[in-house]
């Protein structure tokens, strides 16, 4: 049975999306998820890097985080061609924030994720230890992984490298993303085929 590894903000949910509208309505700004060309944002929304990941850190710790709906697409997907796959997820979130991460996950996902990986995001105030410090590190030590889902394209070169089949979800910060239902099609297609 083939591995996917999934990543978890703005793919199996709307991180971005939910956190800029929460934010924007906070600072009374006027933005657009459509206008989230580069992702850090921070300079987008003329703020500091460290205002961004505290205020990121911020809503994930809260309600409105771990009451986010995940993506409807993928979550009909799974309940149809989960099985096909062993899935699990690989994320990058800062530590302190990874439990809710996590509780998110198997709130919705326990059926078919039976893995939560984390590669803790650098926060200057905490004292993690960290095995990994990239995605890439963790998928070349894991080293079972056939299948990496990610709105990240450095992460997707990276797991490219190891040659690891990838798709790159699209999103308005990423150039030559797949939409979700081509990547789910696709991954239909790769299940049935490895049965």
């Amino acid at each position: 049975m083939l591995t996917i590894a999934w990543d978890v903000d703005d793919v199996l949910n709307d991180l971005t999306k939910q956190w800029l509208y929460y934010y924007c309505k906070k600072q009374n700004i006027k933005m657009e998820y459509k206008d989230i060309v580069s992702n850090p944002p921070h300079n987008i929304l003329n703020m500091t890097f460290d205002e961004y990941i505290n205020s990121l850190d911020s809503f994930r710790l809260s309600d409105k985080a771990l009451n986010m709906l995940p993506n409807s697409k993928i979550l009909n997907w799974f309940e149809q061609y989960g099985y096909l796959f062993n899935n699990i997820v690989i994320t990058s979130t800062s530590a302190k924030t990874s439990q809710n991460s996590a509780f998110w996950v198997m709130k919705h996902f326990y059926k078919w994720i039976h893995s939560f990986n984390i590669v803790p995001s650098y926060r200057i105030d905490d004292n993690v230890v960290r095995t990994d410090k990239t995605k890439k590190d963790f998928l070349e030590r894991i080293g079972n992984v056939d299948i990496f889902i990610d709105d990240n394209k450095k992460n997707i070169d990276d797991a490219k490298e190891l040659k690891i089949k990838t798709f790159l979800v699209a999103k308005p910060w990423n150039k030559n993303g797949l939409k979700i239902e081509d990547i789910l099609m696709e991954l239909t297609k790769i299940g049935k085929n490895n049965k």
